[in-house]
C-alpha cells in the first residue's frame, strides 16, 4: 500500500519537474550582471558592505543556450580587458581588481537578487 503511494508521488513530482523544465525551455531568457567592487587591501573583503550593485539586464535571449554563449562571450570580454596595459597598470597599484561583474542566465519570469561565480538567487 505505502509502495503505491510513494510511486504515485514520485511520477506525480517527475510530471511536474517535466512541465516546469519545458515551461523554461520555451520562454525568453535573460542575461543578468552585477557589479562588484573591491576594497583596496584584501583583508577588507570579508568585511559585508555595500559593494555589490544591483543586478541589472545585460541582454535578451530565445534560448538558454543562446544566452549562455552570451554570457561565455562577455566574461571572455571582461577578462581580455584585465590584459589592457591601463588595467595592468591600475591593478598593479591597487593590489587586485577594483570591480569585476558577475552574470547569469535567467528565465525571464524570474529575477535575480544576487548573482556571484557560483550562480544567482
Amino acid at each position: 500500500m505505502r509502495a503505491a503511494i510513494y510511486a504515485r508521488i514520485l511520477l506525480a513530482s517527475l510530471c511536474l519537474l517535466a512541465l516546469a523544465t519545458s515551461s523554461f525551455a520555451e520562454c525568453k531568457w535573460l542575461l543578468w550582471g552585477q557589479d562588484e567592487s573591491f576594497w583596496p587591501y584584501k583583508v577588507l573583503n570579508v568585511i559585508p558592505g555595500p559593494t555589490r550593485g544591483n543586478p541589472y539586464i545585460v541582454g535578451e535571449h530565445e534560448s538558454e543556450g543562446d544566452c549562455s554563449t552570451a554570457k561565455l562571450t562577455t566574461i571572455l570580454a571582461q577578462t581580455k580587458s584585465w590584459d589592457l596595459p591601463e588595467a595592468k597598470e591600475d591593478i598593479r597599484q591597487f593590489g587586485g581588481l577594483r570591480r569585476a561583474t558577475s552574470y547569469a542566465c535567467v528565465p525571464l519570469p524570474l529575477k535575480p537578487t544576487f548573482i556571484d561565480y557560483a550562480g544567482w538567487k
